[in-house]
């Protein structure tokens, strides 16, 4: 499972990579080409999207040094769409590969350390207002 995994990301990595290279500002492309891929699973104008951007966030180099192929498809879209920042995507994705941990298990992780860093926040809030009273 996990080759089969690894082959349908490196591939939909590619794919994202043309899909970016040849969409323009207003041209219809991803539309165009979910009509010419209607045939084949998968390839719909929502699935084409988080394709592209797969390939836009994460880069060629990180892409090759990370392990962002050996952990499944619809984690990887949820750690990016979840994510603050791209160093936030690399270490889930380290996190999620090291541990291996389902979807599931990534969101509550996420929703986890997003809940802290609020409290956190909320903390240093009120340390400084009592600081200025």
């Amino acid at each position: 499972m996990v080759v089969v995994n690894s082959v349908m990301i490196k591939t939909y990595y590619k794919i994202g990579t043309i899909i970016n290279k040849r969409k323009e500002w207003g041209n219809k492309y991803l539309n165009k080409l979910v009509n010419d891929l209607k045939e084949y699973n998968g390839m719909s104008l929502a699935n084409l999207k988080s394709i592209s951007l797969v390939a836009k966030t994460i880069t060629q180099d990180e892409f090759n040094s990370q392990p962002v192929s050996q952990i499944p498809w619809a984690t990887l879209l949820s750690i990016i769409h979840k994510s603050s920042s791209y160093d936030e995507i690399l270490l889930y994705i380290n996190y999620v590969y090291s541990n291996k941990l389902s979807r599931n298990e990534t969101e509550r992780s996420i929703k986890k350390k997003k809940k802290k860093n609020k409290n956190n926040k909320i903390k240093d809030i009120i340390t400084i207002l009592f600081l200025f009273l």
